[in-house]
């Protein structure tokens, strides 16, 4: 199934929430900060972002082996993974989240129930309009209460830069596979009352933009555990903090666990103050487990005043570089809530196998909430089937963000740097390898003279 995410404008990819109803059709206006509801100054950079950076340009085909099981059983999915982009994607992650329809909570506006989240441990490189094949398994919890299901798919590279879906949103999704469970001998399990969700006795709404608190503001997040059995239940419950999203263990800020016992038909708040950090974003990721079941609540909010920026996606335009075809270098980048941060340095530089500089791009300036774009043209001299991209953020003289991006022809198709069995060579190899021919050839010849005169001048002095 094509995921229902429409190209959205500027920051509405990073972390816009609309109804799933309405297809997340919205447009955003460019003076709005990504996905935060803060009014924000225009783009910088050299060139529009979207031109280069495609949300939504991988698609993930994957469908479900069953349209119907049971609890207990293991359920497949397989298909292909698909980047409609011209350049290949490197070090790519697929994120799973297995959601319950229910009407209740979708009809509130906070989506449907998430009943497991995870990425796969295969990294995947998918070359320049190309696809690779992907397969899972997922083992439906004994006690999986019966009902319409769907695994939502998301696609990420460097564990940071989105390309399908939003992993830390339960609207904005990639591609669905669909199934249900059936389940003859159902009774309840504890579980979260998504509706019930408040931060600083605040409802939450999770399908909406997050709401903002000052720097320094306390948040307690509440939620609520609904027990609708006649039997008490003793649940663990996880919160874990991030700062931003959870696709990388060093954006983790803080985790607690507590067991909570909750009684027979009861409905039992429990709260989490989130620790004070840096972090102009928040991610909160609560979980419970009823034996094999699970549910999560993904709740994040925005800290006014705290300066951040953020790299949205640096590549290379072309893979391989060949010698005298022109290529170029871009990328994205926006501040997280500010309108606009000040004094920042983005420096992209392209090395080949031996670390040896192909070429470097440097911008000093603003960076504004609105998505900002730069493009660095260049033409190589050689052709390389092997290359490193870094991308570095500094602010004031501190690393907020770097990357190292590998692209190597062995690793993401062999056949892009081969034709017939032979290298592919650039119009700027072209040219040196007929000096080396010419040179050869001069060379060649006189050695052939150099030969001819001693065998000349041996049949002299034999005479």
């Amino acid at each position: 199934m094509r995921s229902y995410i429409a190209i959205l404008s500027v920051g509405a990819l990073l972390s816009f929430s609309a109804p799933l109803a309405a297809f997340a059709q919205e447009q955003v206006s460019p003076s709005v900060t990504p996905g935060l509801g803060t009014q924000s100054a225009a783009p910088v950079g050299n060139v529009f972002c979207f031109d280069y950076y495609r949300f939504g340009s991988v698609q993930a085909d994957l469908e479900s082996n069953l349209a119907s099981t049971v609890p207990g059983a293991e359920i497949g999915f397989a298909g292909n993974l698909k980047n409609d982009n011209d350049y290949p994607l490197v070090d790519g992650t697929l994120y799973v989240k297995i959601f319950k329809k229910d009407d209740r909570t979708f009809q509130a506006g906070n989506g449907n129930v998430v009943v497991d989240q995870f990425p796969l441990e295969e990294a995947f490189t998918l070359p320049a309009k190309g696809e690779k094949p992907v397969s899972f398994t997922w083992n439906v919890p004994r006690n999986l209460p019966g009902g319409d299901y769907y695994a939502a798919f998301f696609f990420a590279t460097s564990d940071r830069y989105n390309i399908l879906g939003l992993s830390f949103t339960d609207d904005v999704i990639g591609n669905q596979a669909p199934f249900s469970v059936v389940n003859a001998e159902e009774s309840p399990v504890v579980s979260f009352d998504k509706n019930a969700a408040t931060l600083n006795d605040t409802p939450h709404t999770f399908v909406a933009f997050p709401p903002h608190f000052k720097s320094d503001e306390t948040v307690t997040a509440k939620v609520k555990l609904v027990n609708a059995s006649p039997d008490p239940v003793i649940v663990p419950v996880i919160w874990k903090q991030y700062s931003w999203d959870a696709l990388r263990p060093e954006n983790i800020r803080n985790q607690k666990t507590e067991l909570v016992e909750v009684k027979g038909n009861e409905t039992k708040e429990i709260s989490y103050a989130a620790i004070s950090t840096n972090d102009a974003v928040t991610y909160l990721v609560v979980e419970t487990k009823d034996q094999e079941a699970k549910t999560f609540l993904d709740i994040r909010f925005v800290r006014d005043g705290i300066q951040e920026t953020r790299i949205n996606f640096p590549s290379v335009l072309k893979f391989p570089l060949k010698a005298g075809e022109e290529n170029a270098l871009f990328v994205c980048a926006h501040s997280t809530n500010e309108p606009t941060v000040k004094e920042n340095l983005l420096m992209l530089t392209l090395r080949d196998e031996n670390q040896n500089v192909i070429r470097q791009f440097r911008y000093d300036g603003d960076i504004s909430g609105a998505m900002s774009g730069w493009k660095d043209s260049f033409t190589p001299d050689k052709t390389y089937t092997k290359v490193s991209l870094t991308a570095t953020l500094e602010r004031q003289g501190r690393v907020f963000e770097e990357v190292l991006i590998t692209y190597d022809c062995d690793q993401i198709d062999p056949d892009l740097c081969t034709e017939s069995g032979m290298m592919l060579i650039g119009e700027g190899d072209v040219k040196s390898l007929v000096v080396y021919g010419i040179a050869l050839l001069t060379l060649v010849a006189l050695l052939v003279i150099f030969i001819a005169k001693l065998k000349r001048r041996k049949a002299r002095l034999g005479a």
